[in-house]
């Protein structure tokens, strides 16, 4: 989640229970990449054929990622190109300075 540390209000997050604009949000991303038939909306996990259209991130530090993040990631399963769909908010001009690096 290191790569989405930028945006406010991410979902999903430790500690936090999403509300169904939120959960809605998760589907409507997960429809746009053409995933929707194997996404559950209670975990935001794409359990298989998953990574078409998304950003591929990998910890260089895992073992210092905190448990509740690793939680969050119990479930997705790399070999079968499961992936967490992780959204959030930012202001315009916010998202062109991310764009410029």
């Amino acid at each position: 989640l290191e790569a989405f540390k930028s945006l406010t209000e991410m979902i999903p997050r430790p500690d936090h229970r999403a509300v169904g604009e939120e959960r809605a949000w998760g589907r409507r991303l997960a429809r746009r990449f053409g995933c929707e038939s194997t996404y559950d909306e209670q975990s935001f996990v794409i359990k298989s054929n998953g990574q078409s259209g998304f950003m591929d991130f990998k910890s260089l530090k895992p073992d210092k990622a905190a448990a509740d993040i690793n939680a969050m990631f119990k479930t997705v399963s790399a070999k079968k190109a499961g992936v967490l769909v992780v959204h959030g908010w930012t202001m315009t001009e916010n998202l062109l300075k991310l764009g410029k690096h």
